[in-house]
Parts: structure tokens; sequence; C-alpha cells
């Protein structure tokens, strides 16, 4: 849950402990650095990040890995998932194609419609809850910020489309002059007010492809999995070496050929 306090509030903040220890990544913004410089600061965000990569089972990751595919593994899944937890960063996919115009310009507003409340919040999530919750032997992608809503429906039958805007606490109490409390692997983060371009940094993978006949579901697979490997890398780039509040990370990549799918959607996700 995020929590947000005026900054004139004579409220006492009561950080959960590993805030109190000052573990925050300060990732790449209009400072121009990636890290707090106070080698003190420094230390604690070493002692958070390996508290958070021990939380994570193989099992988890590696499922996720497999899901993702290419060259993506169990270690590179769980120093996204640790370094999101302690940089205290929130994802928000962009389920639609056609919204993306008005995000790039105007940010997201409080009536995105998978809002649980009728369309009066957007909906985040933060840490595991990024590629989704632990199932049995599997992972629960449904409601996941990557799996499902990053995916972007769009008409073009020659085009796969995944949005993702990523935000921090930081972020969001400099740009909105409030404070913010974060609190890590939540699945729903519900958000009542608009988020402002220049708080949050856009990851867009764009995947031109041969088109996908109607049903096609293998097919369509296929190239959904291929976009999930370069958002995987724009969200591993983000997380380990920063982004900009503002900015935005774009890839495209063109497919010329179709290659055989190993399962279907539904075989993949739980």
């Amino acid at each position: 849950m995020l929590a947000f306090l005026d900054v004139k509030s004579p409220l006492v903040i009561l950080f959960p402990v590993l805030l109190e220890q000052g573990h925050q990544l300060w990732h790449k913004g209009h400072e121009g650095d990636i890290y707090d410089r106070n080698p003190h600061i420094d230390r604690h965000c070493q002692n958070a990040l390996e508290h958070y990569r021990s939380l994570l089972d193989e099992q988890y990751c590696g499922s996720v890995a497999d899901i993702v595919g290419g060259n993506v593994t169990a270690d590179r899944v769980r120093e996204i998932i640790a370094r999101a937890n302690t940089g205290e960063h929130i994802f928000h996919g962009v389920k639609r194609e056609r919204y993306m115009n008005g995000v790039m310009k105007k940010g997201i507003k409080p009536f995105t419609p998978e809002g649980r409340l009728q369309g009066r919040s957007s909906d985040w999530t933060s840490g595991i809850h990024l590629f989704g919750s632990r199932g049995k032997n599997s992972v629960i992608s449904q409601g996941s910020g990557f799996f499902e809503y990053a995916h972007s429906y769009s008409e073009m039958p020659n085009k796969t489309f995944m949005n993702m805007a990523v935000t921090n606490r930081r972020a969001l109490q400099k740009c909105l002059g409030e404070i913010v409390l974060f609190e890590p692997d939540r699945s729903q983060i519900e958000l009542y007010f608009d988020i402002p371009r220049e708080a949050m940094h856009l990851l867009r993978a764009v995947v031109s492809h041969p088109p996908v006949p109607e049903k096609a579901y293998r097919l369509s697979r296929q190239f959904g999995q291929k976009a999930e490997q370069v958002m995987f890398e724009l969200l591993e780039k983000a997380m380990v070496k920063g982004y900009e509040p503002g900015g935005e990370s774009v890839t495209q990549i063109k497919l010329d050929k179709i290659e055989p799918v190993r399962k279907p959607a539904w075989d993949i996700y739980s």
C-alpha cells in the first residue's frame, strides 16, 4: 500500500524498518545520479538488496524465467524484483495501445478501466507481483503488471505492443509534494490521483512481425513472448542502471520469420 501525507503535516511519519535503515536507491533522475553518495546510505542499500534477494525462491524465479524464455534466468528475475523493492518502485501496465498517446502527453489518470473501484483509481504493483504471485508449482500471472496489463491490446495484426510505466517513492514525493510510504510486494496499489508524466518513466516494447490470423493463439503467443523478452531487458536496465522520470525507453524489433512455439499461452500461464 502507498500512503500519502501532506509534507506540512505535524504527524510523525513511521517508515517500515528498512526505510529507517535508509535503504532507498535513488535512481537516475534530474539530479543525474543513480545512488546517494553517502557511504552509510549505500551500505544500507546493499543490506536491503541482499535481504530482498534472500526472500525469492529459485522455483518461483525459474518459473518466471521459463515463461519469458530467451536468455532470461532465475538470477536475472530475482535481481529485478529485489531492486524493485529496494528502490521502492511501483509499476503500471497500459492495457490498450490506443491509450498510449494520452499517457505520453499527460501521464496516468485515476480512471483506468482496470481500476477496481469502477474507474476511480489506477492500479499499480510492486515487488514480486510485477510478475505475479506464487502458485503451488507455477506463477499465477493474473493481475500482474508484466504478464497481463503490460500487454497492450491493438487492432494491428502485424505488431505486438507492451507498455509499462514505472515510478518510485522519491519521484512521486518530489513531483507531488507529498510524503509517500512504500510497501513491498503488493499485488494492487490503488492511486486515486493523477500521476503526471514528469513523475514516471515509460518502458515500451514494439515487435513487428507477419500478420497474425484471428484465433491463432500459438502464433500470437510467440510474438507476445518476444515482446516480453524485450520488455524484460528494459526493466532490467531501469532497475540496475536507473531511469529518468519524465523520460522513456523504447525498443523496436522486427521478426521476419515464424518459429515453432513450445506451448500455447494457456499452458504457460497458470
